[in-house]
């Protein structure tokens, strides 16, 4: 068997690029995710701020409408 070392080099070296672009891919899905998740984060937080206004709306005098969504809203909070 002739063993040439030219070419296990070369074989190395594609591993070697397959690898690296490998974890190329890997960072890019890793930051993908972190902007995503960061996004979701932000939604999240203008929906609690959203459903906290809906529940301070509630006075005293509030009619049973009002009553009603404040109390939805503060649930939807609990959960």
């Amino acid at each position: 068997m002739n063993w040439n070392p030219w070419k296990k080099i070369r074989k190395l070296e594609e591993q070697v690029k397959i690898f690296s672009d490998i974890s190329i891919l890997e960072c890019d899905k890793a930051r993908y995710l972190e902007s995503y998740t960061e996004i979701l984060c932000r939604r999240d937080i203008k929906r609690i701020n959203a459903l906290q206004k809906i529940a301070d709306e509630e006075k005293p005098t509030s009619n049973a409408t009002v009553r009603r969504m404040a109390a939805i809203a503060r649930v939807a909070l609990d959960q």
